[in-house]
């Protein structure tokens, strides 16, 4: 046969003589021409197939040969119409005929030659007759198509026997006859014989199509499809207008046609590869949907008004989508294999009938769940639950189908509440066990000291009963009384923890005695813990044991209300440490505290069973809740079971268990936290859900499922367990930052908001659980309240947040607040506050960074609050860049204030500073903190030394740079001034770092003269010799010496200083009108008599003499002519004279070297580099006299500092001159080299007093 390229021949395998005859049939037909006549096709048909009997049944059925013989002629027919005399109609009649039997030659128990095939088609020639035909010579030769169905036979089709009775029944269905179909119809001839057919079974094929045939048979009310390779559904389907059930599950179908016009009412979709976007149109009349493993709840159908059956199974999208847009009529909801920990809590809000959860793995029963009275089937099959609940018995009319329920292990930590560590360890798990005890661990903290205590501890317990170590740091008692009681084995844990690790899950030590270790003397572990046990709020037994001689009066300050406290002694006896009062007391208690009546015992332990059996949606209960389940236990004894779990920390309480009345505590609307999860799960939420400020407000909490009947119970339980802190308006309004608080407050809202929508769709994962298996419902915000969620912050800060490295200018400056009381919501309000006032930076467990920032924007710095635990102490630190001279002053102003917020907040809990400690710039800037006392930092400004040596480190600190806030504290408030109470009449002078103005006072219209600092940093960064703040210092220090002498007694001899500002820095002083008295010696032309040669001598000596003895001896340090400033009379006359620019001026004690700038009128000694003293002035008081006698400035013949240094320091002195002699004496006294020899200005007063003109 010419096929295309190739010749291909036939030859099945153990082919049988009448399949032979098949293949006879189809070579004839394609090799001779006479045969696609229709006399020669009859003659083929009687020769070759019913001389053989062929269609005699009784021996061999060979109807599936004879169809596909059928097939093949056909598909050749179509490709080479006119060639043949017949068309297809011949080749359908034939196929109908022979699956009806109809005629003889098909049903050997009719034998009637009128009933024969042949005879009928040659009777009726012309119906089979091809219009087309035209024999020639071109239609000799036949086109074989590429189609392999007209050539593959048999196996080559996947044909067999049973698939005859697809075309023989009035249901046609595929069903386990593997013919792995391609497409339908399979014979394409057969199509006519399904007109009338209603059901049609196409499942487990190979259709990668929606058949177009089925489109052509009207009378189909079910299509069944599934499991098949679809990838497209023709729209044509909308024809077929009696479907009423349509099956497409596991196929590969992303979308499908609008189906809205189709009375369909069945409808299975499950498993294709439709997107999360998927939706359809669907009509009004679908009344149970399978739609398994969808990745999204389809919108549409939320509109169904007939839709009572729904299955959503292992769907890839929220249960609570189902929730919130439920089919108006659902009456049955099947979630099977979602993979839901719990039944979600949602459902309750559904009216629903049937609910079938099985193959999840659920657990625990929602206690919600038993609010849905019009539920009557739930199936529970293979899940962790058995259905036994005792709630169940409130529901009546309920029937619970529980089959193969799955068994499940709990890798539970030996803390855990309620649970007894077996030691029963399958595969690393260890298998769970309720069991009721009022004591199940022996907790030992304190210092390093309680190792050696648990190691000691562990070695005499083991004689005393049965020990298995878990680890380390824990091991499990059993004693040897206990093992004796077959029926009860109480099992002890006994565990090591550090301080920090009690506070981490407190809320998990209940049931415990505690022994407290301290062996150094320093430290505040102790304060400590006593702080954390208080937070329980019950009466703690416990043990304090000392590893060194230490007064028990240290115990006394601790309440006894609360505590129950053993005081031993861990002594050496026989080169051997013991401490036996402890391990007896430890041992007795073990069995006093589990002596429990035995009816409260079983009866409390079935009501924590059959909670653990529950999940309670915000994870507690009203006292009135929990009675109605004790009902349904058919508990006997209520009251002195819930008196029993409350007391024994089963259940939380928010009430003081040692003042409560009982009474009281059992009040049915009462709230008791019932289940301990609520810890672990707010960590999680609040490690997830962190704002950038660090806060969060109370609606967050609606992803843990908490309602708003049971927040304000939650919250405050969470705060009594060192979860979170309250911030509430009314606190930070008494602190004194209420604005500050309402910004962030209403900055949190809306970020909380946003954080909540975000961790809901993070955590609803594909499997359709939720973060927490509760109704979600929008929870409100408790107005004025934001939560400052600790308990999960890291312990440190990342380098990169406070780096070592410092630029040049950059200062940091610090200090340590010692405090008299510690406790985490003192210490929690106090960061807290600072986040609240300022931009946060970063924040962790102890500290936060923030960001400072002054008002006019002139500088920016970082703020670091941190506590250390050890010490008992809040620190903070400051870093800012020096670019100009405000920066200093602002932080100065955020120290004070800061330190007033710091009282204000301590005020709240009755604490106080005990004392102020000042770092070291110096160590801080390589990362180390050394302090200096307070006491010390005021000794020094007191004294005017603005330079004072630590006693911890090598560094010698400046006050100005470090403490300015303190230096401004002392000085006197009611000279402060403002330039905005004078008119500025012109500029006098200008300085390397000041201007001196001319000023007349508003009011009284006096003339002042105002010294206005001026210091320009903005070109410092190019200098390495000093820092911006050393140039700052320097310069205020001069100010402030300037701002000492505002107290100074009121002399005719030194000019008055009359006020001062620090920001802008300036001081106001006596106007002189006849200036400086260099000006007046050698600009003036003034004669100089020797009367008034000796007047301005002798007030020179009297100002300087007040000053040296003044009760604070001082010492001027830069006494020249131009700081002496003269007051001429109304006729230029002199009136008198006095001391002024008192910058430089320091007590004696202060030891204080000078700079040496002008020689011209320094001592010999200071010029070498000495200490200024009195006698130093002494010397600049000679050449002051110098200058007077010879109206001249000194040195006026040389050229260079350093040759009048040199010569000063080698003993040379000015000539006196003829002039003035009387002065000469003292002249000469007064600069001799050696100090002790000059006089004091008391001794010169008296010389001077003696001289007579």
């Amino acid at each position: 046969m010419q096929r295309s390229h190739s010749i291909l021949l036939l030859q099945p395998c153990n082919i049988s003589e009448r399949i032979i005859s098949l293949f006879t049939v189809l070579i004839e037909i394609v090799i001779d021409p006479y045969y696609r006549t229709i006399e020669g096709f009859l003659f083929l048909f009687q020769r070759e197939l019913l001389s053989v009997n062929f269609f005699d049944k009784n021996s061999y059925d060979n109807s599936i040969y004879f169809i596909l013989l059928l097939c093949s002629l056909d598909i050749i027919i179509h490709e080479n119409s006119l060639a043949f005399e017949f068309d297809d109609h011949l080749i359908q009649f034939l196929f109908c005929s022979y699956l009806s039997n109809r005629f003889s030659e098909f049903n050997e128990k009719t034998i009637d030659s009128r009933n024969s095939i042949i005879r009928y088609i040659l009777a009726n020639k012309s119906y089979f007759f091809n219009l087309s035909y035209k024999p020639n010579e071109l239609s000799m030769y036949l086109v074989i198509p590429e189609c392999p169905c007209c050539i593959l036979f048999d196996e080559w089709m996947n044909f067999n026997k049973e698939a005859v009775c697809l075309y023989t029944t009035t249901t046609m269905t595929t069903k386990n006859t593997n013919m792995n179909l391609v497409d339908f119809p399979p014979i394409p001839l057969s199509l006519n014989i399904f007109s009338t057919i209603s059901i049609i079974n196409l499942n487990n094929n190979r259709l990668k199509e929606f058949p177009l045939a089925l489109c052509q048979l009207p009378h189909l009310k079910e299509i069944r499809l599934n499991d098949n390779s679809l990838f497209w559904i023709t729209p044509l389907i909308s024809e077929l207008s009696n479907l009423t059930f349509l099956g497409l599950a596991n196929n590969k179908l992303t979308q499908l046609p609008d189906l809205s016009s189709i009375p369909l009412r069945k409808l299975d979709i499950s498993s294709n590869c439709f997107p999360k976007e998927f939706n359809f149109e669907v009509g009004n009349d679908l009344e149970f949907l399978k739609a398994a493993e969808l990745n999204n709840y389809p919108g549409v159908l939320r509109d169904l008004p007939c839709l009572t059956s729904l299955d959503c199974s292992r769907c890839h999208f929220n249960i609570s989508d189902i929730i919130s847009r439920p089919p108006i009529n659902l009456q049955e909801l099947i979630i099977s294999g979602c993979h839901l920990p719990i039944i979600p809590e949602e459902i309750t809000q559904l009216s629903i009938t049937k609910l079938d959860v099985s193959d999840n793995s659920i657990s625990k029963m929602n206690y919600s769940f038993f609010t849905m009275t019009n539920l009557r089937i739930l199936n529970l099959s293979q899940n962790h639950t058995n259905g036994k609940n005792a709630l169940f018995k409130t529901m009546k009319s309920l029937t619970v189908i529980c089959n193969n329920v799955k068994t499940k292990k709990y890798r539970k930590s030996i803390l855990s509440p309620n649970i007894i560590w077996t030691g029963r360890d399958v595969n690393g798990i260890y298998e769970e066990e309720t069991q009721i005890q009022q004591l199940e661990k022996i907790i030992i903290t304190g210092d390093e000291f309680r190792k050696e205590v648990f190691s000691y501890l562990q070695r005499k317990m083991g004689k005393e009963g049965i020990v298995q170590i878990i680890n380390d740091y824990s091991f499990i008692f059993e004693s040897k009384e206990q093992k004796k009681n077959k029926n009860k084995i109480d099992r002890i844990s006994v565990i090591s923890m550090s301080v920090n690790q009690m506070k981490e899950r407190i809320w998990k030590l209940h049931r415990c005695v505690f022994v407290i270790c301290k062996n150094e003397k320093n430290g505040n572990e102790i304060d400590e813990i006593f702080e954390t046990l208080s937070s329980l709020k019950k009466p703690i037994t416990g043990h304090v044991v000392f590893g060194t001689e230490m007064n028990a009066k240290v115990l006394s300050k601790y309440n006894k209300e609360i505590f129950t406290l053993d005081l031993h002694f861990y002594t050496i006896e026989k080169k051997s440490k013991k401490c036996p009062t402890l391990v007896n007391k430890i041992l007795k208690q073990i069995i006093k505290f589990n002596e429990i009546n035995e009816t409260i015992e079983e009866e409390s332990g079935k009501l924590v069973k059959e909670l653990e059996g529950l999940t309670i949606p915000g994870f507690c209960l009203t006292i009135g809740k929990i009675k109605e389940i004790m009902h349904c236990l058919e508990l006997s004894q209520i009251d002195m079971v819930l008196e029993f779990l409350i007391k024994n920390g089963y259940f939380l309480t928010n009430e003081d268990l040692t003042h409560c009345c009982i009474e009281e505590l059992l009040k049915d609307e009462k709230e008791v936290v019932v289940d301990c999860e609520l810890f672990n799960l707010t960590d999680k939420l609040l490690k997830k859900g962190s704002s950038r400020n660090g806060f969060i407000t109370t609606s967050v909490f609606e992803v843990l499922g908490i309602k708003d009947q049971h927040l304000e119970f939650v919250i405050s339980i969470l705060e009594m367990y060192g979860i979170i802190l309250q911030c509430t308006s009314k606190t930070f309004a008494n602190i004194g930052i209420s604005n500050e608080f309402n910004k962030a407050y209403h900055s949190c809202v809306d970020q909380t908001k946003y954080i909540s929508s975000e961790l809901m769709n993070k955590e609803n994962s594909s499997n359709g659980s939720s973060f927490v298996p509760f109704l979600v419902t929008e929870l409100r915000d408790i107005d004025g309240l934001l939560i400052y969620p600790y308990h999960e912050l890291v312990h440190g800060y990342e380098n990169s947040s406070w780096p070592l490295q410092h630029h040049k200018n950059e200062n940091e400056i610090g200090r340590s607040f010692i405090l008299s009381k510690y406790n985490d919501k003192i210490i929690n309000t106090i960061i807290c506050s600072f986040m609240i006032k300022y931009e946060v930076h970063c924040y962790w467990r102890n500290g936060a960074i923030v960001v400072i920032e002054d008002t006019d924007g002139s500088g920016k710095g970082y703020l670091m609050i941190s506590v250390d635990e050890s010490k008992r102490s809040v620190n903070i630190r400051i870093r800012f860049l020096v670019s100009n001279e405000r920066i200093p002053f602002y932080i100065a102003k955020v120290i004070k204030s800061n330190r007033i917020l710091l009282e204000n907040i301590l005020d709240c809990y009755e604490c106080k500073i005990e004392k102020q400690q000042i770092m070291c710039p110096e160590c801080l800037m390589n990362g180390n903190i050394n302090c200096l006392t307070e006491r010390e930092i005021n000794d020094s400004i007191e004294k005017f030394k603005f330079h004072i040596k630590s006693r911890v480190c090598v560094h010698t600190i400046n006050t100005v740079s470090c403490s300015l806030d303190m230096i401004i504290e002392t000085l006197p408030k009611k000279y402060l001034k403002s330039l905005n109470e004078y008119d500025l009449v012109k500029d006098v002078g200008v300085g390397s770092n000041s201007i001196i103005s001319l000023f007349k006072q508003r009011k009284t219209q006096e003339l002042i003269i105002a010294k206005i600092g001026k210091i320009d940093l903005s070109d410092n960064g190019l200098d390495d010799s000093n820092t911006s703040i050393d140039i700052f210092a320097n310069l205020v220090e001069e100010y402030l010496r300037e701002i000492f002498f505002i107290t100074f007694p009121k002399s005719d001899y030194i000019a008055q200083i009359f006020g001062y500002c620090i920001n802008p820095l300036f001081v106001t002083m006596e106007f002189f009108n006849g200036g400086s008295l260099y000006h007046l010696i050698n600009e003036t032309s003034m004669e100089f008599t020797n009367t008034l040669v000796l007047d301005i001598a002798k007030q020179i000596a009297f100002g300087m003499n007040e000053i040296h003895s003044y009760k604070m001896p001082l010492i001027h340090r830069d006494l020249k002519s131009p700081n002496i400033l003269i007051r001429l009379n109304e006729d230029n006359s002199f009136k008198n004279c006095a001391l002024s620019d008192f910058g430089q001026t320091v007590p004696v004690s202060a030891n204080i070297n000078a700079i040496v700038e002008c020689p011209y009128w320094l001592a010999p000694e200071v010029i070498s580099g000495e200490p200024f003293t009195q006698k130093s002035d002494v010397f600049s008081y000679a050449i002051i006299l110098w200058e007077l006698k010879n109206k001249q400035p000194p040195y006026k013949n040389f050229k260079y500092f350093s040759d009048i240094r040199e010569k000063v320091k080698n003993g040379w002195r000015l000539p006196l001159g003829n002039s003035f002699k009387f002065l000469n004496e003292i002249i000469s006294q007064c600069w001799d080299p050696v100090p002790q020899n000059r006089p004091s200005f008391k001794q010169i007063i008296d010389k001077l007093n003696g001289i007579v003109i």
